[in-house]
């Protein structure tokens, strides 16, 4: 979904508390019709924000996740499919507030990752992302 798709589809959503019940069903069509015409449906757009504690373990040198794993008590985080990691992927290119390098980066793995090849260091790099930029989870 690019992102006048995606200010549309807030903009639907945030139009579901008009007062008028005409007004509330054209938001909810609209809303289900942005989606389907960016080849999405809901489980892709609705992600489960992440609780560090739930999601990572605690490191107390680096952090909620130490992605180095130099001192092999390095924490493990949790491993998702390649459908939850191609969302967590997708809400973390849909930030506005990415720089150019990590937005080529997360390009770059997405590339990977629907060629089957994004091994299990990038991995952990984009979920480790995700829990520090505050970006749900699935």
């Amino acid at each position: 979904m690019d992102r006048e798709k995606r200010e549309q589809l807030i903009e639907a959503l945030n139009g579901l508390s008009a007062e008028d019940e005409a007004a509330v069903l054209a938001n909810a069509r609209n809303a289900v019709s942005l989606l389907a015409e960016s080849g999405l449906d809901w489980a892709d757009v609705i992600i489960q924000v992440a609780r560090p504690e739930g999601t990572f373990s605690a490191d107390f040198d680096h952090g909620a996740i130490d992605i180095d794993s130099d001192d092999d008590d390095s924490p493990t985080p949790l491993r998702l499919g390649d459908a939850d990691v191609g969302r967590v992927l997708h809400a973390l290119r849909a930030r506005d507030d990415l720089s150019p390098e990590t937005r080529a980066e997360l390009d770059d793995f997405a590339g990977e990752l629907a060629a089957g090849r994004l091994d299990s260091g990038d991995r952990a790099y984009v979920l480790a992302l995700a829990g520090r930029l505050g970006v749900g989870r699935p």
